[in-house]
């Protein structure tokens, strides 16, 4: 039936993404055999994108070598599809950081990688915890972990570690960004590797950014993979729910990898004429589609 809809509904798209995260490997093998499952899939469904959304954690682990061939093993493989990848860091992103507190120069490999390809995006510094971008009429705002690039402090799981006196960014720094999104021209998509209160495994941080502005439609998060009840206890499988308090849906697309989660999972945004919504959900360990969200247009 999912398939149907898409169908149908084929005549009226303005914009495809293909939304990810939580490859989350250490072991580069596996990164590649959970990628390669889904790209494969994703080639199969035949439905062409105009940009990639990947909300973070892209790898795992502390092992530079094993870091570095996971991040171009990335790069060959989404490269080809053709859609510029627009990244934020999750907590893995840091693992190596967190040990190596900046010694040898590097801080998140992945997002190395992303800065070093042909227009792909991420923060503009690693200290930065957010950006904002386009497709078509509506304006995106990206929600990234973020730190010190010594590894002084680190802001994962939506607070900060470390020496908090060194963090940058109060509470004003939040509002502002959630007065920017106001001030933003059309409607918006925020995307994060967390979700606000009333999601799965929410931030802290984005918390002080409420309440959201009317004009945000969706909001899309990673981290608490489907299926993985150690972590996402009794929502394992809730991908859909509103943020608290809140006429805004949030929505968790992870992961890319099945050993955590219960399968290998993405996420299909499809933006239609009048500004309406539909995301749909893909087992990629499957090659079916589990569940779709429709939402109007606001008048």
């Amino acid at each position: 039936m999912i398939a149907t809809a898409l169908k149908s509904l084929e005549s009226q798209v303005l914009h495809r993404v293909w939304v990810f995260s939580d490859l989350q490997q250490s072991i580069p093998s596996e990164a590649r055999r959970c990628l390669t499952a889904a790209v494969d899939d994703f080639r199969s469904l035949a439905l062409p994108v105009e940009q990639i959304w990947y909300l973070g954690d892209a790898v795992e682990g502390a092992r530079l070598d094993h870091l570095e061939e996971m991040a171009a093993m990335q790069v060959a493989m989404l490269t080809p599809l053709g859609a510029p990848v627009r990244y934020v860091l999750g907590n893995h992103d840091f693992d190596f950081l967190t040990r190596d507190k900046g010694a040898s120069g590097r801080t998140a490999v992945f997002r190395d990688a992303v800065l070093n390809t042909p227009g792909w995006r991420t923060t503009d510094s690693i200290e930065s915890f957010f950006y904002f971008d386009r497709i078509g009429d509506f304006t995106l705002c990206f929600l990234s972990d973020h730190a010190d690039p010594q590894g002084r402090w680190i802001s994962t799981h939506g607070t900060v570690h470390g020496d908090q006196r060194l963090y940058p960014h109060n509470a004003d720094a939040y509002t502002a960004v959630r007065d920017r999104i106001a001030a933003a021209n059309g409607p918006v998509i925020t995307c994060s590797h967390y979700a606000f209160a009333g999601g799965n495994r929410p931030s802290g941080l984005h918390n002080l950014m409420l309440p959201l502005p009317k004009n945000v439609r969706l909001h899309l998060y990673g981290h608490a993979h489907i299926g993985d009840a150690a972590w996402a206890g009794k929502d394992l499988y809730r991908k859909i729910a509103a943020v608290d308090d809140h006429p805004i849906i949030q929505c968790d697309i992870a992961s890319l990898e099945d050993g955590r989660g219960s399968a290998i999972r993405s996420a299909i945004l499809e933006i239609y004429r009048g500004h309406s919504l539909g995301l749909y959900f893909r087992n990629h360990s499957t090659r079916r589609w589990e569940e779709s969200l429709l939402l109007d247009a606001r008048r």
